[in-house]
Order: structure tokens, then C-alpha cells, then sequence
């Protein structure tokens, strides 16, 4: 089969369009899968720079992958050829306590995502194990499918985290124009919040005003705690949802309400940065969280939002598997809004 293969940590130069063995099942519980479509995140890029501190090559990246079940292993009871499933990002081990309380992003077992510890979909086929698999709903396309939990479905988790409930609050996002970001404004205007979003790109505001923010404040610079507290009538927000990450946690942390919180869900930049850790108290205890993924049960809540029409994934273009680097250096570029995706059976 044609897979994108990862051969150096060179960026999007070190993807290499390669012919590869067709993955086999080979546990009692794996289901093949003919991928259709799956997004490109900004993660994949990140990792492809070196940015982890580790890895290993040649790798066939992409953990944002939907498709057509072609087989399945004896185990799996529920799963059939033909049924549609998307997979989850990261490979979470399905049984242990954290797994079986319904909290796989706590699961001891992961150690990155689908694509850097196993291979991903950035191909024409992929095993993976049943639990990290979704049905999609009728009348879904696969592009949204395959977006969904690594975009609206992250937002989804790291807007309820331990609790919060948007409904009522005052919610800021940065990064709003970018593939998490455009979907976080969606679900917090879906879950009740007013949204306040943070962009870089003039040219994005309509898209990302249209996505549900309220208001939407240009930052080139990435500095905007004093046009939130003006936006805010100087209170702060209730939450700030940190897609952009180590250039602007500090920004983030000084643009919340005393007791309010801060949710990183992303670092696509990697590296790390300096605050003042006084902030977390000072700042009338401020809350600071990371958070990783979605679940399989909050995946469905998501599509079943998609499904009726109450969220929309966003999606720059669909682009056959052989423009993979050259859509990653738009990325880079920030010249997308939304999510790219990339379908193997799409020819260029």
C-alpha cells in the first residue's frame, strides 16, 4: 500500500511517499481498515521537527484517521466489513482502572499518540484495536469523521474538565483560527459560553465570528491580556482554552478571573517557558490544567452534535495523500482555516 513514512525529523521535508507492506491483524481484537480520509494536526508537525526530545523512524504518522472496516479479528463481536469507524488519538491500553473508569486520557500506557508509538493513517490502510474505534454516523463524510475527536471532540473535554460548565461563562480561545481552535469557539457557544477569541490573522476574523465568538480580537503578537480585560469590562474570563501554548501560557494566565482557569490543549510551537508561579496565587487562586483527549463516549456526544447539525466540522480542503508536506508548510504558515485533511483514495 501508499503511506506518508516520517524518515527524517526534518519537518514536512521528511515525509517520504513510500509503497509498504498492508498492516495484518494479528491480535484477536484488531480490526483493518481502509482509511478514507484523516486530518493533519499541528501535533504531527511538531513531532516531525524533533520537537519530543525522542521518536523513533521511519514512522507512518496521522491519528486522526476514518475509514471502512475490511476486516476484523475474532474477538471483535460488534464490528462488521463495510461498517464506517473513526479511531481515536492515542492508543490507550482499554483495561486498566483509569481505562475502566471511563478516563483513558489518565491510562499509564500511553506514551504518544497513534502514528509515533504504532502506525497512523496517513495511508491507504491501518490496524488498530476496537476500543480505540467509533462508529460514524449515517450521513456523515468521512473528512468530518475523521476530524471530529481530535478537533471538536478535544474542545468538547478540555471545556468540561473536572466539571466546568461553559453554560454562563465568559470562555477565551486562542489560536481561533487554527484547526482546535475554530472548533473550541463552536463547542463553547454550543455548551452556553460566551466566547471571546484570540487570532493572529485579520483574515480570519468573519470565519471565526461565524464559528460562534462573540468577539474576536486580532493579536499578531500574541499579546492580548488587555484587550480581554476590556472585552471582560476588566473581570478577566472564567476560562482561557490555550491552544497555542508555551509563547502565550503567561498572556493566558494574566487574562483570567480571580479563581478562574486555565486548560492547555495544545504546544504546537514545543519547547517550554517561564512564568512567575506567584501567578497561581496572586491571580485569587488561579486554576491550571493540561488536558490530553477525548474519550469514546464523549466522541459520541460530539457526533451526535454533528449529526444534528448543532457543530460543524471545519475544513480548510481535502488533498490526495501525496500533498501531505506541502499542506503541513501551509500550516506552518498559518495559511489554513480549520482542518486539512488528507484522503488516500483521492488522486492527485
Amino acid at each position: 500500500m501508499r503511506a506518508q513514512v516520517l524518515t527524517a525529523f526534518e519537518g514536512p521535508a521528511g515525509f517520504e511517499l513510500c509503497e509498504v507492506a498492508a498492516p495484518e491483524v494479528s491480535g484477536a481484537d484488531e480490526v483493518r481498515i481502509r482509511v478514507e480520509a484523516c486530518g493533519v494536526c499541528h501535533r504531527d508537525i511538531t513531532y516531525a521537527r524533533g520537537k519530543f526530545g525522542g521518536g523513533h523512524l521511519p514512522t507512518v504518522m496521522g491519528h486522526e484517521g476514518a475509514g471502512v472496516v475490511l476486516e476484523v479479528g475474532p474477538a471483535v463481536r460488534d464490528l462488521a466489513p463495510g461498517d464506517r469507524v473513526l479511531h481515536l488519538q492515542f492508543p490507550y491500553c482499554g483495561s486498566c482502572e483509569r481505562c475502566r473508569e471511563g478516563r483513558p486520557q489518565l491510562c499509564a500506557a500511553v506514551r504518544g499518540a497513534i502514528g509515533e508509538v504504532r502506525a497512523g493513517s496517513y495511508a491507504e490502510q491501518v490496524v488498530l484495536p476496537r476500543h480505540l474505534l467509533v462508529r460514524v454516523p449515517e450521513g456523515l463524510g468521512a473528512p468530518a469523521a475523521a476530524v471530529t475527536a481530535c478537533t471538536l471532540g478535544t474542545a468538547y473535554h478540555a471545556l468540561r474538565l473536572y466539571g466546568f460548565e461553559p453554560a454562563g461563562r465568559t470562555v477565551v480561545v486562542n489560536g481561533a483560527g487554527g484547526g482546535v481552535g475554530i472548533h473550541a469557539v463552536q463547542v463553547a457557544r454550543a455548551l452556553g459560553a460566551r466566547v471571546v477569541a484570540i487570532t493572529g490573522s485579520e483574515a480570519k476574523v468573519e470565519a471565526i465570528r461565524v464559528a460562534g465568538a462573540e468577539e474576536v480580537l486580532v493579536a499578531p503578537g500574541g499579546r492580548y491580556r488587555l484587550a480581554v480585560s476590556r472585552a471582560t469590562g476588566r473581570r478577566g474570563a472564567d476560562l482561557v482554552l490555550d491552544v497555542v501554548g508555551a509563547p502565550t501560557l503567561q498572556e493566558s494566565m494574566l487574562s483570567v478571573a480571580r479563581g478562574g482557569r486555565v486548560v492547555v490543549v495544545g504546544n504546537p510551537q514545543g519547547g517550554s517557558c517561564d512564568f512567575n508561579p506567584a501567578l497561581l496565587i496572586l491571580r485569587g487562586e488561579l486554576q491550571l490544567y493540561g488536558s490530553l483527549a477525548v474519550s469514546p463516549e464523549e466522541v459520541e456526544r460530539v457526533l451526535s452534535m454533528v449529526a444534528n447539525g448543532t457543530l460543524t466540522p471545519v475544513i480548510d480542503r481535502v488533498v490526495p495523500l501525496e500533498d501531505l508536506p506541502r499542506e503541513m508548510e501551509r500550516m506552518e504558515a498559518r495559511q489554513t482555516l480549520g482542518r486539512v485533511v488528507v484522503a488516500p483514495q483521492v488522486e492527485a
